[in-house]
């Protein structure tokens, strides 16, 4: 028997361990590099004085953090720029001035971590120096990167997650594949049976799926194997708006899980083989 589980729309990693992270800087913190350095003595201004702003960097997280989706973010980006904006509205500043401090103050209420900082300050330093027709794409091209980035960094810890709650929930071979840029994660136990886990991004809402099947199980087994995953995933604390739960009889139904599931069988059967083999050999020896 087979069923397959679809935790949609993955929001949070609540306990991220600061040590899966140590690689990554938050674009809060390269803002606020940025903006020490800008030459415009009007937005400098409004980020070290007249406005009171929050920002977080590494340095002053615990031994654990709260990673938040590439999708959650997004959607908090624009409601707060667009707030920033009106609290601009009755500052004495060029509409393009307001602009970029309401992007800039925006970055730095936003939790999102990034790798390639190089790539984001070039970024940062365009929408700085835009004029009013540049402006518009130069803040597309910043936050398209800082998506991007923070997509990767958080794609990548649901990874760590998936691998270690499958091996908790009973499945300690684990390997990782990627396969048109999906990490496609195999737990299996020692007898071929097992759960295989795909992590989708959608590259348009950058909306992100764990989508999870188990091979090989009775009649009734694999049930618990799943809401052992589940209970494991929930102690990492990954939340997600729903869960999709169908049964799929027997036969798999995701093709990375049918692939793992015709490739245990198939290693059953070579291993029953050579065992009927051996024992022919044996035979013909005594005989």
């Amino acid at each position: 028997m087979s069923q397959i589980v679809t935790r949609e729309n993955i929001s949070e990693l609540e306990s991220v361990p600061f040590s899966m992270v140590s690689n990554t800087v938050s674009a809060a913190s390269l803002m606020m590099n940025a903006v020490s350095n800008m030459t415009n003595t009007a937005i400098r201004e409004l980020f070290t004085g007249s406005v009171n702003m929050k920002y977080t960097t590494l340095s002053n997280l615990n031994d654990k953090m709260e990673l938040r989706s590439p999708n959650s973010l997004r959607s908090d980006f624009l409601h707060t720029c667009t707030a920033n904006l009106n609290v601009l509205s009755v500052e004495s500043l060029t509409p393009l001035t307001k602009q970029k401090a309401a992007v800039m103050q925006s970055i730095l209420q936003t939790e999102y971590l990034v790798q390639d900082k190089n790539a984001v300050q070039e970024k940062l330093h365009q929408v700085i120096n835009a004029d009013a027709k540049t402006m518009k794409k130069s803040v597309e091209n910043l936050m398209n990167e800082i998506q991007l980035q923070h997509s990767s960094v958080f794609s990548h810890q649901l990874q760590n997650i998936v691998e270690k709650a499958s091996a908790e929930a009973g499945f300690k071979n684990v390997t990782v594949r990627i396969k048109n840029a999906v990490p496609i994660i195999t737990a299996l136990n020692e007898n071929g049976q097992g759960i295989v886990s795909e992590i989708r991004t959608n590259n348009k809402t950058k909306v992100i799926d764990l989508v999870s099947e188990t091979t090989d199980f009775y009649e009734g087994e694999c049930n618990q194997a799943m809401n052992d995953f589940g209970e494991a995933l929930k102690k990492y604390g990954v939340k997600f708006t729903n869960a999709n739960r169908k049964w799929t009889g027997g036969t798999c139904w995701l093709p990375s899980a049918q692939q793992v599931q015709n490739e245990t069988r198939q290693k059953k059967a070579n291993k029953e083989l050579d065992r009927i083999r051996q024992l022919n050999k044996q035979t013909k020896i005594k005989n």
